[in-house]
């Protein structure tokens, strides 16, 4: 959360616009639900334990799959989507050792 400094003229910070903080807020929501859509249209993916959340563009993939495969499925499925600036990888797999 990005804190809201006031400026010596009583106003906000003229470097914080709180307009464009909310709508990448709801871009990161619209990345996520586009990013779950397309990662559980993967036999390998879907149904397994995976959570999805997006922050300023970045995808962040927690929770398990059944294999590597799946795995690196799940990332590149992610890096494809438009607007992703990166894919956070923090799923565990048998072959992880995790």
């Amino acid at each position: 959360m990005h804190p809201i400094r006031g400026s010596d003229d009583g106003g906000q910070d003229a470097d914080f616009d709180v307009t464009a903080w909310v709508a990448g807020l709801n871009a990161d929501d619209r990345l996520a639900d586009l990013a779950a859509e397309e990662l559980s249209s993967d036999p390998r993916i879907r149904g397994s334990r995976l959570e999805i959340s997006v922050q300023n563009g970045v995808v962040i993939l927690q929770g398990e799959l059944e294999s590597e495969d799946a795995r690196e499925a799940a990332r590149r499925r992610a890096w494809s989507l438009p607007g992703i600036r990166d894919v956070c990888d923090v799923v565990i797999t048998p072959m992880s050792g995790v």
